[in-house]
């Protein structure tokens, strides 16, 4: 009897340390998230103001780091520099606008999230009637034709609905990864584009989410 009466203060002593270590835990979990939170949507901010700037080579800090093991920095800049103004055409993004809030979850060592968004350009075309004509053929073909149309004889509003990009994190790195899932639309090569630079834990995820 007197060996259970003084188990009984060790006891509750043991309980009270599981309920604060408990407590503390979920506090952590709780902060960690509200931060995860907080960092992803400034980010995305962050994204889509250098994105309408345009400041490429700050839009190249939002690539997975591995896509730079593929296409060197300097390479890649320079890629997009001439993709969105060259001979024939300058591009002007003229909005990214999101769709709900992102809900972060975790694969492996990663957090990761689907940003919905809608998104609309101008294309400034440089060449002559004929290439004008080309050009807004095949973006019909490639955006459908409610979503491309003539500002004028030099300008084509394109109208990006219901897209979507994977964001992801590592614990290791203070920022957001950002890339689009062109494995459809793409073919083989974007699929191995994505395979390559998207963490494995990654993919399977949202592989497993978009079924």
């Amino acid at each position: 009897m007197i060996k259970k009466l003084a188990s009984k203060p060790f006891q509750m002593k043991h309980l009270l340390l599981y309920c604060a270590l408990f407590l503390l835990s979920s506090a952590v979990t709780a902060q960690s998230k509200k931060e995860l939170s907080a960092s992803l949507a400034s980010a995305l901010q962050t994204y889509q103001r250098v994105t309408l700037k345009p400041d490429l080579d700050s839009t190249l800090g939002f690539m997975p780091p591995k896509m730079f093991d593929i296409v060197p920095r300097d390479s890649m800049l320079a890629m997009m520099t001439s993709a969105m103004d060259n001979e024939n055409m300058r591009l002007e993004m003229t909005g990214i606008h999101y769709k709900g809030t992102p809900k972060i979850k975790k694969a492996g060592q990663y957090h990761w999230a689907l940003v919905s968004y809608d998104g609309d350009m101008l294309i400034h075309l440089k060449g002559g009637e004929s290439f004008n004509g080309i050009m807004m053929t095949m973006m019909k073909g490639q955006f459908g034709k409610d979503n491309v149309q003539a500002v004028d004889a030099k300008t084509i509003k394109v109208l990006m609905q219901d897209k979507q990009m994977i964001v992801f994190k590592d614990p290791a790195s203070t920022g957001w990864s950002f890339i689009e899932d062109k494995r459809k639309s793409g073919g083989q090569m974007q699929a191995a584009l994505y395979e390559s630079v998207v963490p494995e834990e990654v993919r399977k995820a949202v592989d497993k989410k978009k079924k």
